[in-house]
């Protein structure tokens, strides 16, 4: 089962998108920030989900994290 980080500063969106995937087999784990999303990175994903405006650091600056 492929794991998907949902990282998004808005929680409504955060719990759609999970809802979507876990309904067709995901395995999801959300972040409501590029920080966030950057130290559950070390956990492993297979895909990384990321708002591109979020506060503290955005989705740019985390993909170039990444």
């Amino acid at each position: 089962m492929a794991k998907i980080i949902i990282t998004d500063d808005e929680p409504m969106n955060r719990r759609m998108t999970e809802f979507m995937l876990t309904k067709n087999g995901y395995e999801t784990v959300k972040a409501a920030s590029g920080e966030e999303c950057l130290s559950k990175l070390s956990d492993g994903a297979d895909l990384v989900l990321l708002d591109v405006m979020m506060p503290v650091t955005d989705g740019i600056t985390a993909v170039a994290e990444i």
